[in-house]
C-alpha cells in the first residue's frame, strides 16, 4: 500500500507500520516519504524518515486500559450503590408503614382501642429499630473511612462491672431468626478461667460496638447450636471471646495459629496480595471481587468485621481468630495488664463464673456509634 501511495505521486505521513528486529522483536514504526519525478517522468529520488512509534502505542495502550478499568470501576459502584440502597429500602418501608398505621388511626375518626394503640407502638418500636440499624450501617463506613485516612481514635476510659457489661451486651445481640440457635453470656469461659477483677478501666462503648459487630456476625452465619460471649482473664489480661458453632471458615493452607481470615476484607472476601500477580491470575481476582461486591448480603456491606479490627487495635490489644471447617469459629483478644490491674480497680473484687441465655423474645437494640469527637485528623 506505501508503494502505491508512493508510485502515484503522493506524500505519505505517520503511516504506522511494524517492523520485526534481528532477534525477533516487533517494533512499531511511523514512516514519512515522498518521491521527485525527473521532468521526463524518470526516477528521481525519494526521501524516507522512520520514527520509532513505540511510546506513542504504549499511551495509547494506558489510555485504552484506563478507560476499560473506569468503565468496570463504574459498574462496581453501581453495584455498590444497589447494594447501599438495598440495605436502606427495609427501613424506609418499616417507618413508612408505621407513619400510614398512625396516620390512619389519627384520622379514621373512630376510638382507639387497646389492640390498636399496641398495633401502633409495635410499629413504632420496629421502625425505630430499623432506623438505628441504618444509621449504624451508615456510621460504620464513615468510621472505617476515617481509619483508613490516619485518624486516631480517642479512647474514653471509665470503671465498669464485667457481669453488668456482659448482660447489657447480651441483651443488644439480635435475636437470631432460628429457635435452634441459642445466645449466651459466659463470665470465666474454659479458654479464660483464671481469676481475675470484676471490674475493669477501658473504654465501654468502643468495646461493646467491636464486641457486638462480631456477635451480629456469629448469629448471622450460625443456623443451629450455639453464640457465646465469654469473658475471663488469660495470662492475667482480660479477654473476650466470640465463639459461634456455624459453619466455619476456609483458612489459608500457611495461614499461623491466630491468623485473621479473608472475611475481613472490606466489601469482599478475597485476599489481596503484596506482589504483582500474572495476568490470569489478577483477572480472576478481580472478576471474584466484583462478584462479591454485586452480590446482596443479608446483613451489612461487608465492613464490619475489618471496623472491628480498627476498634480492637484502639483499645490496645490484637483481634485473633482461630476456625474450624464444619466445626465453628472463634474470635477472641485480651487486653492490657493495666486495664483490669490498676489503682482505680480493687482487686479483693472477683470475676465470679456465670452463665446466662438470651431469652429469646428480647428486641433487638442498636449501640450508639461513635461521634466525630472520638476521632483526630489525620497528620
Amino acid at each position: 500500500e506505501i508503494f502505491k501511495q508512493l508510485g502515484s505521486g503522493n506524500t505519505i505521513k505517520d503511516v504506522p507500520l511494524r517492523f520485526r528486529t534481528k532477534d525477533g522483536k516487533l517494533v512499531h514504526l511511523l514512516i514519512d516519504s515522498n518521491i521527485r519525478y525527473e521532468r521526463d517522468g524518470s526516477f528521481g529520488h525519494t526521501r524516507c524518515f522512520i520514527r520509532d512509534d513505540t511510546g506513542r502505542k504504549i499511551r495509547e495502550a494506558r489510555a485504552s486500559l484506563l478507560l476499560e478499568e473506569t468503565k468496570r470501576s463504574l459498574k462496581m459502584l453501581d453495584n455498590f450503590m444497589s447494594r447501599s440502597l438495598h440495605h436502606m429500602r427495609t427501613p424506609l418501608h418499616v417507618t413508612q408503614n408505621m407513619v400510614d398505621a398512625i396516620t390512619s388511626c389519627f384520622t379514621s375518626g373512630d376510638e382507639m382501642n387497646k389492640s390498636r394503640i399496641d398495633e401502633c407502638l409495635g410499629l413504632c418500636r420496629m421502625a425505630n429499630d430499623q432506623i438505628k440499624s441504618s444509621i449504624d450501617l451508615v456510621d460504620d463506613t464513615r468510621d472505617l473511612s476515617k481509619f483508613d485516612q490516619g485518624a486516631v481514635l480517642h479512647i474514653q476510659p471509665s470503671v465498669f462491672d464485667l457481669e453488668k457489661f456482659g448482660r447489657d451486651t447480651l441483651e443488644q445481640i439480635p435475636t437470631p431468626d432460628s429457635s435452634s440457635v441459642k445466645v449466651a453470656l459466659e463470665l470465666c469461659p474454659a479458654i479464660a478461667k483464671e481469676a481475675g477483677p470484676s471490674m475493669a478501666v477501658t473504654d465501654p462503648k468502643v468495646l461493646s460496638r467491636a464486641i457486638l459487630q462480631l456477635l451480629k456476625n456469629a448469629v448471622d452465619i450460625t443456623k443451629t447450636g450455639t453464640v457465646t460471649l465469654g469473658i475471663g482473664y488469660k495470662n492475667k489480661r482480660l479477654t473476650f471471646v466470640v465463639a459461634d458453632t456455624g459453619p466455619g471458615l476456609e483458612m489459608p493452607p500457611d495461614a499461623a495459629e491466630g491468623d485473621l481470615p479473608t472475611i475481613f476484607q472490606r466489601y469482599h472476601q478475597e485476599l489481596m496480595p503484596d506482589e504483582t500477580l500474572d495476568l490470569t491470575m489478577a483477572t480472576n481476582l478481580r472478576e471474584k471481587i466484583e462478584e462479591n461486591i454485586s452480590t446482596h448480603k443479608k446483613n451489612g456491606l461487608g465492613i464490619g468485621l475489618c471496623l472491628t479490627y480498627h476498634l480492637v487495635q484502639a483499645l490496645g490489644a490484637e483481634l485473633r481468630c482461630s476456625s474450624e471447617k464444619g466445626v465453628g469459629t472463634t474470635f477472641q483478644f485480651s487486653m492490657p495488664r493495666n486495664v483490669s490491674y490498676n489503682s482505680t480497680v480493687q482487686p479483693s473484687l472477683q470475676l465470679a463464673e456465670v452463665r446466662v441465655s438470651k431469652p429469646m423474645s428480647t428486641p433487638m437494640l442498636v449501640t450508639p456509634a461513635l461521634g466525630n469527637k472520638y476521632f483526630d485528623k489525620p497528620p
